[in-house]
């Protein structure tokens, strides 16, 4: 829930900080007061757990607060990157108090009621470019930014902190209020004849967010729990078997898999990861698992990640909590859990004992949130990462991931042959002898829901069409299907001459053979229970259909009249904003249009690609609609309308008005710039538009216009003397250009002598005056200066001069000396010494030895380190090398089975021999790198 924080006022957001900061971070951060120069701050020190395990804070940190009042313009960005870089210089300043009194911060956090956009080089990306630029001159180790939507998810997790606040309770805080002082003073025999009332006082109440009194989650004994509450299958049933489960084999991978969650347990708590396909038996191993290890403890059954939050301040014992994100993933998903979120269960409370979290994923799954984005030439500019939090959950673990295998080894085959001889159970035999299927794939009955779907195509298509409508819903993220979505989406599945033949009560025949029982009791749906007996509560499609259909139909689209049943059916609005998202991202608008003006006010995305898909048709009306409801994309959406519109005048005319995006004074720059419109330009900078400025200086120095410059520098524009003396080094004027240069690093403000003294160095690489270079470097080092050096590497790398880069690299260590090194190395062909470099410096070394492999066609090394999973660019490289070679099948294969790279790739493959129509078709079936692709060659036309 997004929460107004403007309505705090300035002293009290600070307060609302340090209330977050104290649950986030621990309690012993310091109250907000002034700072050695006035500034606000509050301060705390380590070891915390924050941002997770696997990579502590410890040490001084500095938390700061930035309040702005919502009513006092819509530069916001510009605001906070200002206040930003007025508080971070204070730290560097040798004659303020801030650097002589205070104490140096190790670890930063800037929390602000701002909300920062998501777009890429805007918003949350600008004020990280600022922040980075701080790092190795104050000397951080981390930072954190809390913008206003970070806030929010933390007020949502932490109930009591927004209690306290009496401008952030909602109705849901107030109605959860009443009933809890109602429930203390009503006896228990009043309890149930209560209920039917409030819940329909709530249904009153136009609140947007759950019923607070629903709970969506439980704690269970892991001694009562019921295997199958834990995903589980049911097993096939025989009639000489008494009981549901037969005797566990014990499987290859338990042995790891009780040690982590026994070490979890002694060190006071952690976490762990568990993949595996459907039916392979990750469930039943960590259930029995847990059983062995965890006994008395008890574990959390959580609908979503808010439940998982809510919970925490429930729990009193060890718990381990029980993280399904299988067959579709709901708490590690954008939006969902974060590496705090884990922390705050992990770290040992006291008096309540050690907590673990499970994390059990399908491999695809895992795959998706483990991959980092890459840059690409399918989408230039910053690579979005919305699994970032997700990732990094993971990346808590306390060990290995454990994978459990499809099929047994040889040596669980013989203890499964053992166990069944011993026990006499037929199910284990049976099972043995399955020579298609695994083991526990035959016990979960995956050879029959996949032969009743595969049969059913000849002997019940109608039934056969409404399986494969709930294949592809499901995996839709449609995991509850109602049999009205059913009997509505099987239609678009049936040929012309099925859908006219089709006997009465057809879709009453084909929900009947969906979910009947097949042999061992096990169904291809299963029916949920209603809210009586008897009732429709749905039915969830059984996993392992779902995931070897899904598999099938990976390239196959899904039929548009699927997405009208979708319309008609779902009334999830939460669910409704995935699916129209997934509409949008396949081309579909005529069908993502309808869903995402259902779904536009409750998700920030959805509100974004209805105001693309409006600015598209030229919906200015619609527009400032949107915009009146408050919906801020809509606003940029009206600035990018009048931009295409050629309503340049109109548009400069509202400047500093609230009808502008703040990225939309950036676009209109930069489009005035394309255009060399250097009057409207003047203008802009003339009226304070800081954008306008960095074009217009842009625009004269492309031109070379020295007159205009020298005029701009002598009025005192710093900026403009740095244009000026690219100028002069362009023309040749190299002994101007460095006065200008000169002039800059000793009397220039803010961050202009640090851009002056790269420009000059840059200026001394390309002259190779790489001595004068040199002792400039040693010089500026002695007054901790260290930015030349990467310059003076990049001398040496020209010059080819091995030895002297061996040695500058060696003698520190930069990222960028020691990545110049490995590149001159690969470029002169010493792979020996570069596997070296690259083992001792992988982060820096590694991408260019991996490059260099790939340029040698050394691919069965790569594959090596490839599958090692140390080196994810080796991977990558790999790939390339393959596409490279024309392997298009092996690609394919690769690509069908989740891997990001390998899909990137053969989309690149596809295109270079104008296969078009073949890549629209994967874009259709939401294959995520071919809708890129579709999207990459479809600009913005306004109607």
């Amino acid at each position: 829930m997004k929460h107004d924080l403007s309505r705090l006022g300035e002293r009290p957001f600070e307060d609302l900080c340090r209330a977050l900061a104290v649950h986030v971070l621990g309690a012993g951060i310091q109250a907000f007061g002034d700072g050695p120069d006035g500034g606000r701050e509050a301060t705390f020190d380590g070891p915390l757990t924050y941002p997770g395990p696997a990579q502590p804070w410890s040490g001084h940190g500095v938390l700061q607060a930035k309040y702005r009042r919502k009513d006092i313009g819509n530069k916001d960005t510009q605001w906070l990157r200002r206040q930003i870089h007025s508080e971070l210089k204070a730290w560097l300043d040798p004659n303020g108090r801030r650097f002589n009194s205070g104490r140096l911060p190790e670890y930063y956090i800037l929390a602000t009621n701002v909300r920062l956009s998501s777009v890429p080089g805007s918003g949350k990306d600008s004020i990280r470019t600022l922040l980075l630029e701080f790092v190795d001159c104050l000397g951080l180790k981390d930072y954190a930014l809390w913008d206003g939507d970070q806030l929010s998810t933390y007020l949502d997790a932490y109930r009591g902190v927004r209690e306290n606040f009496s401008d952030l309770i909602t109705p849901g805080d107030l109605l959860a209020k009443v009933f809890d002082v109602v429930d203390s003073v009503l006896p228990d025999s009043l309890h149930s004849s209560r209920e039917p009332r409030r819940q329909h006082s709530t249904a009153c109440l136009a609140v947007a967010e759950p019923a607070p009194f629903r709970k969506t989650w439980r704690l269970v004994p892991i001694d009562s729990c019921s295997p199958f509450d834990l995903g589980v299958h049911p097993t096939l049933e025989l009639e000489t078997e008494s009981s549901r489960l037969p005797p566990y084999v014990v499987r290859d991978h338990d042995t790891a898999l009780r040690a982590q969650l026994h070490s979890a347990a002694e060190s006071g708590g952690g976490s762990v990861v568990v993949i595996g396909d459907s039916s392979a038996g990750k469930s039943r191993s960590l259930y029995e698992a847990c059983r062995h290890v965890l006994d008395g403890w008890q574990i959390l059954l959580a609908e979503d990640a808010a439940a998982v939050r809510e919970a925490m301040e429930a729990s009193s014992e060890p718990t381990l909590v029980w993280l399904d994100d299988t067959p579709i993933p709901r708490f590690l998903v954008p939006g969902g859990l974060t590496a705090g979120d884990i922390s705050a269960w992990t770290k040992a409370r006291g008096g309540t004992g050690p907590n673990i979290v499970v994390h059990v994923l399908w491999p695809d799954a895992y795959q998706k949130i483990d991959a980092s984005p890459t840059s690409s030439v399918l989408e230039p500019g910053p690579t979005p990462d919305p699994w970032r939090p997700a990732r990094e959950c993971l990346r808590l673990a306390t060990g290995p991931r454990i994978e459990v295998s499809n099929s047994f080894t040889d040596l669980e085959a013989r203890r499964a042959a053992d166990l069944a001889s011993a026990t006499a159970d037929r199910r284990l035999a049976a099972a043995l002898h399955d020579d298609h299927y695994g083991l526990t794939q035959h016990l979960a009955g995956a050879p029959q829901v996949l032969q009743h779907w595969k049969l059913g195509q000849v002997s019940q298509p109608y039934g056969a069409a409404m399986l494969t409508a709930a294949i592809d819903l499901a995996n839709l993220g449609v995991q509850v299907l109602s049999s009205g979505l059913l009997a509505a989406a099987m239609t678009s599945y049936l040929t012309d001459e099925q859908f006219a033949e089709a006997p009465p009560n057809a879709d009453e025949d084909a929900l009947q053979y969906a979910k009947t029982k097949l042999r061992g009791g096990t169904r291809a749906l299963r029916p949920l229970r209603g809210s009586q007996m008897g009732a429709d509560g749905g039915y969830v499609l059984h996993d392992y259909l779902q995931q070897r259909g899904g598999l099938e139909r990976h390239y196959v689209p899904a039929p548009p009249t699927l997405w009208e049943a979708i319309g008609d059916h779902v009334t999830d609005l939460r669910l409704l904003s995935r699916l129209a998202l997934a509409a949008d991202d396949r081309g579909l608008t005529q069908h993502a249009l309808p869903l995402l003006l259902r779904t536009y006010m409750i998700d920030e995305e959805c509100s974004w690609r209805l105001t693309y898909l409006l600015l598209s048709q030229g919906r200015e009306d619609r527009l400032r609609e949107l915009l009146d409801e408050g919906v801020g994309a809509a606003r940029w959406g009206i600035t990018w309308l009048m931009i295409h519109q050629d309503r340049l005048d109109e548009l400069m005319s509202h400047w500093g008005n609230d009808d502008v995006s703040e990225d939309g004074w950036y676009s209109l720059a930069e489009v005035l710039y394309d255009r060399e419109n250097e009057a409207a330009l003047r203008r802009l900078s003339n009226a304070d538009c800081e954008e306008g400025r960095f074009y217009l200086l842009q625009l004269l120095e492309d031109k070379c216009r020295e007159s205009d410059l020298i005029d701009l520098a002598e009025a005192g524009d710093q900026e403009a003397q740095l244009s000026l003396a690219a100028v002069y080094a362009r023309q040749g004027k190299v002994e101007k250009a460095e006065e200008k240069y000169d002039d800059l690093i000793e009397n220039g403000d803010g961050d202009v002598p640090d851009e002056a003294a790269r420009a000059l160095a840059s200026l001394l690489v390309s002259a190779g005056r790489g001595e004068e270079l040199r002792e400039w470097m040693i010089q500026e080092e002695a007054n901790g200066y260290d930015a030349l050096r990467m310059y003076y590497a990049e001398f040496l790398s020209h010059e080819g001069r091995v030895d002297e880069l061996r040695s500058l690299a060696e003698g520190g260590d930069s990222y960028v000396v020691v990545a110049t090194f490995a590149r001159l190395l690969s470029r002169l062909g010493l792979l020996e010494e570069l596997r070296e470099l690259a083992a001792r410096a992988p982060a820096a070394a590694g991408p260019e030895f991996h490059r260099a492999l790939a340029a040698a066609d050394a691919e069965t090394e790569l594959r090596t380190l490839s599958h090692k999973g140390s080196a994810r660019d080796a991977h990558r490289c790999l790939v390339e090398l393959l596409e490279r070679q024309g392997r298009e099948d092996e690609v394919r294969q690769m690509a069908h089975g989740g891997d990001r790279e390998a899909q990137e790739a053969l989309i690149r493959l596809l295109a270079r021999q104008d296969r078009h129509a073949e890549i629209a078709e994967m874009a259709a079936a939401g294959d995520p790198s071919a809708c890129r692709y579709i999207q990459s060659r479809s600009p913005l036309t306004v109607g």
